[in-house]
């Protein structure tokens, strides 16, 4: 354990002493405000379009979780997976293009420690990209009131969740080559096939078709969004970030094996 954190407050003092990382958490923070905004005066013109004519309309259109909290954690979800790569493509390119990983390796610490640290700093980086939206909804909540906080919860939930797969994605995309460049290419066309895979699985055979859709991110996200806690849907990223995670383990065992 004190391995693991010793590795971790290293990674953390690395990450946070390159300006970039407040450029990108600055950046993230400014397009998550703008999509909260804008979905909330597009709710509130709907809302007033439907005072307006509340004799010709039976009910409102769209609620809060329709309007605003979906398509804000559908493009929060997009925007993380243009972002992720970027982060992660350094977890360990970086360190094998300056040689400093091999370093690593003498150290008296289990290739699951290394990657768990890793994992870690860059959760934390994270967590501090979706902190402002946090805060937004949060206030917003206090304000107003009378909606629908589960709903918020288990859409922020998901986020967190999809999050955690791109970035054990990313890590053994960083794990397999000393270019970051390719890291991050990599992982954002593995990440985008995961987007884009439902909308594909329509032109093949219906019966693989529906096992194709259990794989599509946005069938999963869509869900989590609209507040459905679905254990199938958490289930997903859950074997799917672990499953990265361990493939990342054995990428680092394997250079052992070569030698």
């Amino acid at each position: 354990m004190n391995a693991l954190i010793a590795i971790l407050r290293k990674e953390i003092n690395s990450t946070f002493h390159v300006f970039s990382i407040y450029l990108i958490l600055g950046f993230f923070a400014l397009i998550s405000g703008f999509f909260f905004f804008a979905n909330l005066v597009d709710f509130h013109a709907v809302s007033n379009q439907f005072l307006d004519h509340s004799s010709d309309m039976v009910s409102l259109p769209m609620n809060f979780t329709q309007a605003v909290i979906t398509p804000f954690f559908m493009n929060l979800s997009l925007i993380l997976l243009l972002m992720i790569p970027l982060i992660t493509m350094k977890s360990f390119s970086e360190e094998r293009k300056l040689g400093t990983f091999e370093l690593l390796l003498t150290y008296p610490v289990s290739d699951f420690q290394i990657v768990a640290a890793k994992f870690l700093n860059l959760a934390i980086i994270l967590c501090l990209m979706l902190l402002p939206p946090g805060i937004l909804f949060t206030v917003f909540f206090h304000v107003k009131g009378g909606v629908d906080v589960a709903v918020f919860l288990v859409a922020y939930v998901g986020v967190f969740l999809f999050g955690f797969m791109m970035i054990s994605l990313g890590m053994l995309m960083s794990s397999l080559t000393d270019s970051q460049v390719v890291s991050a290419v990599a992982t954002f066309l593995i990440l985008m096939v995961f987007w884009v895979i439902g909308w594909i699985s329509d032109w093949i055979h219906p019966g693989l078709s529906r096992w194709i859709k259990e794989l599509w991110v946005v069938e999963n996200m869509r869900d989590l969004t609209r507040g459905v806690l679905d254990t199938k849907h958490i289930a997903f990223f859950v074997v799917t970030t672990c499953f990265f995670f361990f493939m990342t383990i054995v990428s680092l065992e394997s250079r052992t094996w070569k030698k």
